[in-house]
């Protein structure tokens, strides 16, 4: 009778976690069950052609606002040689990488990149484009273990539900401009991770950035609201064995 105690014990431990584990109704932006998320993003401090000098970069901005919204882990992506402090400098570095197909070093990448289910990817419009560091990032992961194939779609639009064993299961785009939008980058991303579905993503001003925060996490709040992440949440499988695996010691 002196091993039933603990072997109750732990059965209703282990009812406890696993109730815990599926009773969720809905992801809970900023906290609750729902997607592991990764917020990957490039930005550039230094000067800026619309607000002058700044302490830290437009995208970077919008990229704390969407982790603190999820919940989801921040990485900058980097480059080994930093760009020029001066814009025209910069700009120029920027279009001799893009004229030249360039895929600049990166000082890290993401470990176990596909532990993540949904990637939020940010960056600035370069030249009507993505930086060519973005580009190394995408290509220098290559995403291996999708398995769907899917083209991007507008805000709006209904997405393709992922199959639950796919990782990560989408890319979200999000960018900042001075009057391009997103360009053709969604349609860029999908193109070089033609495996991943890639959701029309969020532009927001980069003036706006720096002068209405206040105003743009607001926006970033909205978008995220309508974006039903909770599908790209692991499945019953890798949900059940997590809180599970101490049932084994008994």
């Amino acid at each position: 009778m002196a091993m039933r105690k603990p072997i109750l014990l732990c059965t209703a431990l282990i009812a406890f976690w696993g109730t815990a584990a599926a009773s969720g109704e809905g992801f809970v932006p900023g906290g609750g069950p729902g997607p592991k998320i990764l917020i990957a993003y490039f930005s550039r401090a230094g000067e800026n052609s619309a607000v002058g000098r700044i302490e830290k970069g437009n995208t970077e901005i919008v990229a704390e606002m969407i982790a603190e919204r999820t919940g989801g882990q921040l990485f900058r992506i980097e480059t080994k040689t930093p760009y020029p402090e001066g814009f025209a400098e910069c700009a120029a570095a920027a279009k001799r990488e893009k004229d030249a197909r360039a895929r600049p070093g990166l000082r890290a990448k993401v470990g176990d990149i596909w532990r993540y289910d949904v990637i939020f990817l940010g960056y600035p419009i370069w030249w009507g484009d993505m930086p060519m560091a973005v580009y190394s990032f995408l290509e220098g992961h290559r995403f291996r273990r999708a398995q769907i194939v899917s083209s991007p779609h507008e805000p709006g639009a209904p997405s393709t539900r992922p199959h639950r064993s796919v990782r990560p299961a989408a890319i979200i785009p999000f960018c900042t401009h001075e009057g391009s939008g997103l360009a053709n980058t969604v349609a860029e991303i999908a193109r070089v991770c033609p495996k991943i579905e890639v959701l029309g993503g969020l532009a927001v001003r980069g003036a706006a950035a720096q002068s209405n925060p206040d105003e743009v996490a607001g926006q970033v709040g909205d978008w995220i609201s309508e974006l039903d992440l909770l599908q790209y949440e692991r499945g019953e499988d890798a949900v059940n064995r997590s809180p599970f695996w101490f049932s084994i010691t008994f």
